[in-house]
């Protein structure tokens, strides 16, 4: 009896392996992204640093605006740093 499922079975849990490995996968490249543009706190572009101006609330989560005031150039980040 358990000879009839398990084709089928291992063909799921394969899928939700390779499922969970591709959601794992774009956190840790959204995470990587943000750190790259947080940049230590200091804009790339002329070293100032970042300063909170505002969160922004979106479906399912909340992106945080960060700004330069040297050159006005502006991020949208993850997470509250």
């Amino acid at each position: 009896m358990i000879d009839d499922f398990w084709p089928e079975f291992k063909a799921a849990i394969i899928i939700a392996l390779i499922l969970i490995a591709i959601m794992v996968s774009i956190v840790i490249i959204v995470d990587n992204n943000d750190n790259k543009l947080w940049n230590n706190g200091h804009c790339p572009t002329c070293g100032s640093k970042w300063e909170y101006e505002q969160a922004v609330g979106h479906y399912y989560s909340t992106q945080y605006i960060y700004v330069c005031n040297g050159c006005g150039k502006r991020i949208e980040i993850g997470e509250i740093r």
